[in-house]
């Protein structure tokens, strides 16, 4: 993001359904909010963040047959309509924060009306004013690249992250746990969500990642930088 005015950010996504999986649960979105510009599909674009901002998220579902795909869809769709609708005037982290409850509830909906047991994680950066404001449910990831050096913005929301802070495992065997892919939240999986927010400034050239536990399970945080 450029440090003079107007600020801009380039930005490319891309999903992918792997090699073992029939179908696809993770979702992206990002969306210039004051343009309309949105990008769902593998593209890259470049444009100025205007009053409104820039949303990027991205989700990855959880559920029995096509759960998990639209409990993703339905988490970004739901998070970049109330975001684009929230006035301006509302505080950035609050129209966020209310924004991913409003998805949260949509999930927890279309499950009980579907009779599924559905969920996502998502993590969404919303840009603002040279400003970014991170939120996390889940274990999706944020990351910070700066001067060369990788930063890891957000905090598993995990079984396997909750031992490692208490002391009962090391990272190391945290990557081999049998319960490495137990989540403690995601986006309409139980009554009530508690949404880690964060905020940070943002300095030229620098680059946030976004990503689902499919690529952080398998390459580590050097090789991603």
């Amino acid at each position: 993001m450029a440090s003079e005015s107007p600020h801009y950010v380039s930005v490319a996504a891309v999903t992918h359904v792997g090699r073992v999986r029939e179908r696809n649960e993770d979702a992206f979105v990002v969306a210039d909010l004051t343009g309309g510009t949105l990008l769902r599909d593998r593209s890259h674009a470049r444009f100025d963040v205007g009053e409104r901002g820039v949303l990027l998220a991205v989700s990855d579902g959880m559920g029995g047959a096509e759960a998990g795909e639209v409990a993703s869809a339905l988490v970004v769709e739901t998070i970049t309509r109330e975001i684009t609708a929230a006035p301006l005037e509302t505080p950035r982290d609050t129209t966020l924060t209310e924004a991913i409850q409003r998805a949260h509830e949509a999930v927890r909906v279309q499950g009980q009306r579907d009779h599924a047991s559905m969920g996502a994680t998502l993590t969404a950066v919303f840009l603002r004013a040279g400003r970014a404001y991170i939120a996390e449910v889940g274990d999706s990831r944020a990351y910070l690249l700066r001067a060369g050096r990788i930063v890891q913005l957000t905090h598993d929301q995990s079984m396997v992250q909750l031992l490692v802070d208490s002391g009962v495992i090391s990272h190391e065997d945290a990557s081999r746990s049998p319960l490495r892919n137990v989540i403690l939240q995601a986006m309409g999986h139980q009554p009530d969500l508690k949404v880690a927010l964060g905020k940070m400034e943002l300095r030229d050239r620098d680059c946030i990642l976004l990503c689902s536990d499919g690529l952080t399970a398998h390459v580590t945080d050097e090789e991603i930088r």
